[in-house]
């Protein structure tokens, strides 16, 4: 009988307990959205800023093979192997990337 007598009371507190907790409002978060990257404020980059990004990407001995045109050449050495890489001028992302192999 107190069984029964408890379980109703529960039930009754926990759907009164829902009319007085109110859910509070929903809002949007202010959010800046902004197409392209923040790199150069959206201008191309530069050539040397290109072998830096390619710095902070873990490459090191960069040289500049070619700097003319929508994309940049670099050759860059990481972990002891030479690669040849490709940025994107206008945001400076890169697009390819393969092994350099010397031809004898």
């Amino acid at each position: 009988m107190w069984r029964v007598f408890f379980i109703t009371l529960l039930m009754m507190v926990f759907v009164c307990s829902d009319a007085v907790i109110a859910p509070a409002p929903a809002f949007a978060q202010g959010r800046s959205v902004q197409v392209g990257t923040t790199i150069n404020q959206g201008h191309r980059i530069g050539c040397s800023q290109g072998s830096r990004l390619l710095r902070m990407r873990g490459f090191h001995t960069v040289r500049t093979l070619d700097c003319r045109g929508s994309h940049f050449l670099y050759r860059a050495t990481r972990l002891g192997r030479s690669y040849d890489i490709t940025i994107r001028a206008r945001d400076g992302r890169i697009t390819h990337s393969r092994p350099f192999r010397v031809r004898r």
